[in-house]
This record gives structure tokens, sequence and C-alpha cells, in this order.
């Protein structure tokens, strides 16, 4: 379980948290299993404890490339229910920069499956910057703690899934100070 300091990071898949490194919670791949940690974790955290879900997502805006990190500003459901805001995002992007990483805020939608060809267009077009499957099902059921999302991404419509993956990997070691900074200013002096 998460440690008495700073954050506590959420990440999908094993090699996500291996990457990440330290004490990561695993949420498991998908809304389904996402729901099921978050409910098992909106129990034990203590309240107002900062959480970051980081993770690979696939890139939708153009520009993107394998590797860029994008922390999101708000999570688009694919059920049509309202956009959930992250009112962090820029204090965590701002935290980010300050260590040196190129960072970029905006929605991120989230689906219940892996998105190809067209549905990616829609969603881009929709406004988001990137797609992955669990963020909204976590941040469902902890709001009551200051959270944050961010995503490296791996594969896009131009770039494959291995190499954008590795690039994505490789982007998300060393973001741990950068968290555990925003969690320090969020908790306040102390």
């Amino acid at each position: 379980m998460p440690s008495d300091v700073g954050v506590t990071v959420l990440a999908a898949l094993r090699l996500e948290a291996l990457a990440i490194g330290g004490n990561v919670v695993r949420t498991g791949m998908g809304h389904a299993k996402a729901g099921a940690t978050g409910a098992r974790l909106v129990q034990s955290l203590a309240p107002g404890r900062p959480l970051a879900i980081v993770g690979i997502a696939g890139g939708l805006e153009s520009t993107l490339e394998p590797g860029h990190l994008v922390v999101a500003d708000a999570l688009l459901a694919p059920d049509g229910a309202d956009p959930i805001m992250l009112p962090q995002a820029a204090a965590v992007a701002e935290v980010l920069r300050a260590h040196g990483r190129d960072v970029r805020v905006g929605a991120v939608a989230c689906s219940t499956s892996i998105v190809h060809g067209a549905a990616r267009a829609e969603l881009a077009a929709g406004g988001a910057l990137a797609v992955e499957m669990e963020s909204v099902w976590l941040a469902r059921v902890l709001v009551e703690h200051p959270l944050v999302v961010v995503r490296a991404v791996g594969d896009t419509e131009r770039h494959g899934f291995v190499l954008g993956n590795l690039k994505a990997l490789a982007a998300l070691r060393h973001l741990r100070p950068a968290l555990d900074r925003w969690a320090r200013d969020v908790a306040g002096p102390g």
C-alpha cells in the first residue's frame, strides 16, 4: 500500500509500475479492474491524500510523438457523462516542467477498449490529446482526493505500438520526484 509521504501513484500495468519505480498501486488494465481498485482504495486511503494516475496512452493529437507527456485537465468518459475536471493539472505540469520535462496539458479521453482508426479521429476531433482505459473510472470513486493524470504517449496513428510503447515507458522514468513535489505543494506547510 502507499507510503506515508508523497503521492500515491496508480498505474495499470506491471511494466508501467516498474518504469515509474518505487511504490506503485497497480490497478489492472481496463475500466472494470480500475473501478474495482478504486472502490478498494477509497476505503483505505487517508482523506485528501494526493493521487497520480500514471501510465501509457494512445496519442490522438497530430503533433504528439511517442514519449511525449500529457497531463489531463479533463477526463472524457465514453458514456457521454460530463467531463471530470482535474484542477491540479496546471500545478503538476508546472512542476514537471521545472524538472525538465516537456508537457502538454489537455483533455484525455477514456475508452472501454483500445481505439483505432476512425474512432481515434473522432476522439481527436472532440478535443482529446490522448486516449486510455482507466482514469475516468478511478476518478469517479476517488473524488475526495487531489488527483492528477499523467500519461506518456505510446502509439499514434503514425507510430507503431511496440517502439512507441518502449519510448513511453522510458518517459515514465524519473517522474516520481516531480509528483512528490506536487504532493508536498498540495499538502502545504505541515
